[in-house]
C-alpha cells in the first residue's frame, strides 16, 4: 500500500520463469567458455591414453611372448598354454580402448563441470568426481578380468597421495597433529613388514590366494627345491589337526635324500649336516647370484629409453653407468637380504616353538620386511606399497576360503570400486585446488599424468597440453632422426632414377648379380642389396 513506509519486496519468479533465467544462464556460461580449448584437450587425451595402452600392454606382451620363444628353443620344449597372439593382440586392443576411454571421460567431466558450475566454485572437488566418473573405464579391460591387485595398488597409493596433501604446511595444525605418525622415518619399512607376514603365510599355507608367477618367483628366490615347501605345508596341515608328531614319514619327501623324516621342526632337512648360521652364509652368496637377473632390466631397460643418448656421452655417461650398476647391486642385496632374514628367522622362531605351524612361519617371515633398509630410500616406498597390495588381496582371497561372512558383504567388483575411488583421490590431488598440491605426485607419475590430460593452465583451470600432438609431430619430423632418414630415402630414390633402363630379360640378372663363378648368388626373393644399406644405416642413425 503506498504510505505505508513498508519496502516493497520483488515478488516471487513463477517456477516457469526461474527455469527460464536459470536456462539463459547456462546458455550464456556455454557460450563464452572456450570450447576449442575443451575439445583439442579432448581428443589428445584420448589419443595419448589410447596410446600409452597400446605401447604399455603391447610391449609386456610382446617382451614376454619373445622371451617365451626364447627359452623354449633353448631348452627344446613344446610350447606352453599361454595366451595365442590373437589373445595378446585383443587384450592390448581392450588396454588401449580403457586409457583412452579414461583420458575422455576425465577430462570431458572436468571441463563440463566447470563450463556449468563455475571454475572457482568447484575448485575443490571437480577433478576429484572427475576421477571417479572416469574409474569404471577400467571395465573395458574385458568383462572376465579382475584387477583386484591392481587396484589396491593403486587404492594405497591414492592413500599415500592424501597423506602427503594433509602433512603439507599450509594444511590445517589438527590435520598435521592427526598425521604425526605416517611421518615416521621408518613407516616405509613397518608397512613392509606386515605385507611380507600376510605374503608369508599366503605363500606356504595358501598358495592359490597368489598368482602363479609370484609363487614361482618366490620359490626360486627361496632356494630351495619345491619337495621342501611340500613338506614344510605337510607339517603345518598335521599341526592343524592336532597331531603334534607325524604318525608316519611325511609324503612329500618320498623318492628324496630326506625319505622316512618324521620330525616337527622343517631344519633337519632344510640344511642337513649344518648349523642353521652355517647355511645362512652358505645361502646367502647363491641369493645373490640369483637376485642379479632380476634387477639387471629393471634398471637397464628405463635407462636405455630415458638416458639413451647421455649413456654415450663421454662427458657424463661414467657417472650415470656408475649409478647404474650401483642401484642394480644394491637392490640386489636388498633381495637377496631379504631371503636370508625370512630363512633365519623360519629356523629360530621354529627351534623356539618346538613346532611348526602357519602362524609361527608368518610371524617369521615379517622379519624379512626389515632388509628394506638396504634399498634406496626414494624405492622403499613403492616396493612397501606394492607387496601390501599383494599382502591385501591375498588376505581377501583367504577370508574367502575361509567363507568368512565380511567377504560374502563384499560388492561383487570390489576392484572397480577401489580403482575409482583411488583414482579420485590421486586426481585430486593432481589438478583440484588449482594445481597447488601437484608436488605430492613424484616426477615421473607427474609426468604421466601431465603427457595424457593436459600440463598447463591449472591456475587459472584452462588446462591444455603444450606441445600438442600436431606441435609433436612437426618436432619430431623435424628432429635429427628424421631428417637422416629423410636424406636417406631421397638419395635412395635419386640412384633408382638415374640407373639405366634394362629390359625385362636382363632384369632378373641384374637383381640377383653374380658370385665368384659365375653362380647367381643366393638372395631372397625380391630383396635387393642397396636396399639392405639403407635398412642398416637407419637403424644406427
Amino acid at each position: 500500500m503506498e504510505g505505508s513506509g513498508r519496502p516493497e519486496v520483488d515478488a516471487p519468479l513463477p517456477p516457469s520463469a526461474a527455469v527460464q533465467r536459470t536456462l539463459e544462464a547456462l546458455r550464456l556460461r556455454v557460450k563464452e567458455y572456450d570450447m576449442a580449448r575443451a575439445q583439442d584437450r579432448l581428443t589428445i587425451a584420448v589419443v595419448r591414453g589410447a596410446c600409452a595402452g597400446l605401447a604399455v600392454r603391447g610391449g609386456l606382451h610382446a617382451v614376454s611372448y619373445l622371451a617365451g620363444r626364447l627359452m623354449r628353443s633353448r631348452r627344446r620344449e613344446q610350447p606352453s598354454s599361454g595366451p595365442t597372439p590373437v589373445e595378446r593382440l585383443v587384450e592390448t586392443l581392450r588396454y588401449g580402448a580403457f586409457l583412452g576411454t579414461f583420458g575422455g571421460v576425465y577430462v570431458s567431466a572436468d571441463e563440463l563441470i566447470a563450463m556449468l558450475l563455475g571454475r572457482s566454485r568447484t575448485r575443490g572437488w571437480r577433478s576429484l568426481l572427475a576421477g571417479l566418473l572416469a574409474g569404471p573405464s577400467i571395465l573395458l579391460t574385458g568383462p572376465g578380468s579382475n584387477h583386484t591387485s591392481l587396484a589396491m595398488y593403486v587404492f594405497l597409493r591414492g592413500l599415500v597421495l592424501l597423506v602427503r596433501c594433509g602433512n603439507l604446511p599450509r594444511g590445517p595444525a589438527w590435520r598435521r597433529r592427526l598425521l604425526a605418525p605416517t611421518r615416521a622415518t621408518h613407516g616405509d619399512v613397518a608397512l613392509m613388514c606386515l605385507a611380507v607376514t600376510q605374503l608369508g603365510y599366503s605363500w606356504m599355507v595358501t598358495p592359490k590366494t597368489l598368482p602363479g608367477a609370484y609363487i614361482r618367483f618366490l620359490n626360486k628366490h627361496g632356494g630351495k627345491p619345491t619337495y621342501m615347501y611340500a613338506a614344510i605345508r605337510e607339517m603345518m596341515a598335521l599341526q592343524r589337526r592336532g597331531e603334534a608328531h607325524p604318525p608316519r614319514p611325511l609324503t612329500a619327501l618320498r623318492g628324496t635324500p630326506h625319505a622316512g623324516f618324521r620330525g616337527v621342526i622343517p631344519c633337519s632337512f632344510l640344511h642337513e649336516g649344518e648349523t642353521c648360521s652355517q647355511a645362512t652364509l652358505a645361502f646367502a652368496p647363491e641369493a645373490y647370484m640369483r637376485a642379479l637377473p632380476v634387477y639387471f632390466p629393471v634398471y637397464l631397460i628405463p635407462a636405455l629409453f630415458v638416458h639413451r643418448q647421455r649413456l654415450l656421452d663421454p662427458r657424463v655417461a661414467p657417472e650415470l653407468w656408475r649409478r647404474l650398476v650401483l642401484g642394480m647391486l644394491r637392490s640386489s642385496a636388498f633381495l637377496t637380504l631379504f631371503c636370508v632374514l625370512a630363512w633365519r628367522s623360519v629356523c629360530l622362531v621354529h627351534n623356539v616353538a618346538g613346532r611348526t605351524t602357519g602362524p609361527l612361519f608368518m610371524l617369521a617371515c615379517g622379519a624379512g620386511g626389515l632388509s628394506l633398509l638396504a634399498e634406496k630410500k626414494s624405492r622403499r616406498m613403492d616396493i612397501a606399497l606394492y607387496c601390501l597390495s599383494r599382502g591385501a588381496e591375498s588376505g581377501l582371497l583367504n577370508l574367502q576360503l575361509a567363507d568368512s561372512a565380511l567377504t560374502r558383504r563384499l560388492p561383487r567388483r570390489l576392484d572397480v570400486i577401489l580403482f575409482s575411488v583411488a583414482t579420485a583421490a590421486i586426481l585430486h590431488c593432481y589438478s583440484d585446488h588449482w594445481g597447488e598440491r601437484r608436488d605430492v605426485i613424484r616426477g615421473t607419475y607427474l609426468s604421466v599424468f601431465d603427457f595424457i590430460l593436459g600440463n598447463t593452465g591449472f591456475q587459472s583451470a584452462e588446462v591444455r597440453h603444450s606441445p600438442s600432438n600436431r606441435e609433436m609431430l612437426g618436432r619430431i619430423n623435424q628432429s635429427q632422426p628424421m631428417q637422416m632418414v629423410r636424406s636417406l630415402s631421397s638419395h635412395a630414390f635419386k640412384r633408382i632414377r638415374s640407373s639405366p633402363r634394362v629390359d625385362s630379360s636382363q632384369l632378373s640378372l641384374d637383381f640377383r648379380g653374380e658370385g665368384e663363378d659365375g653362380e647367381p648368388e643366393s638372395q631372397s626373393p625380391g630383396h635387393e642389396p642397396g636396399a639392405t644399406r639403407v635398412d642398416e644405416e637407419e637403424v644406427e642413425g
